[in-house]
């Protein structure tokens, strides 16, 4: 069994793989030594590989000590031609992302869009080479920033929205027009342009905390799996 961890700025996902098949999934606000036992149970893991956001964990205090951790970085071979000029400034969980929309999808084209704390966007072009995407603030990023830099803007969930409002008639309205549906309108924009830069078919996949809520109502083919660092990160170190 191997556990794979995915450490986001967050929150961090634990799974347990059995080769390349998903076990089981935990997603805690911290990692700790009795959180991650507890989710391994009486099964020590073989292996335990990383996708690490921010600073890296004291690993010591987390894992037994006859357990090592093997995380990503920007020498491990990927199953793609990296062409972005700042390999050492590339996100790993990005990087884990496209490898595990590409194990799992098999195909290219293929537009990455990962929904968390930011959104990023990540492009493979039909001859298997990664291009690079964009960044941008994430949904509660945007919410933060309107509520913290004003005087008078509530802070609203978005978690219960069913209607995406194109002109808002209240401050709750407003912001949601300006957030959720700005960010869809740009993420459908996004697509149609990068559609446009192959002949071949592309396809779309979304993952993150907010894909579920964004996939509702981007009107667009796009898939969607909510695990594609997990899979990548499992995929990067089993096919060494």
């Amino acid at each position: 069994m191997n556990l794979v961890l995915d450490i986001g700025n967050t929150s961090t996902k634990m799974a347990c793989f059995e080769d390349d098949t998903l076990l089981s999934v935990q997603t805690v606000k911290s990692l700790d030594a009795a959180t991650m036992s507890f989710f391994c149970g009486t099964k020590q893991p073989e292996h335990v590989y990383a996708s690490v956001v921010g600073p890296m964990p004291c690993w010591e205090k987390v894992l037994p000590p006859d357990v090592t951790v093997q995380t990503i970085d920007a020498t491990l071979p990927l199953p793609f031609e990296n062409d972005y000029k700042t390999p050492l400034t590339l996100g790993n969980d990005r990087v884990a992302a496209m490898v595990g929309a590409l194990a799992l999808y098999k195909q290219t084209p293929l537009l990455v869009i990962d929904a968390g704390s930011c959104i990023t966007l990540d492009y493979l072009d039909e001859r298997n080479h990664y291009l690079g995407g964009a960044i941008m603030p994430g949904l509660q990023m945007k919410l933060n920033a309107l509520h913290t830099f004003t005087d008078r803007l509530p802070l609203i969930d978005l978690c219960n929205v069913d209607q995406v409002p194109l002109v808002g008639d209240d401050t709750q309205q407003c912001i949601t027009a300006g957030t959720l549906t700005a960010t869809i309108l740009a993420l459908e924009a996004f697509i149609t342009k990068y559609r446009r830069l192959s002949s071949k078919p592309m396809t779309v996949v979304l993952t993150g905390g907010d894909s579920q809520l964004l996939q509702s109502h981007i009107d667009d083919k796009v898939e969607r799996d909510p695990y594609l660092v997990l899979h990548g990160t499992n995929a990067i170190f089993r096919n060494r």
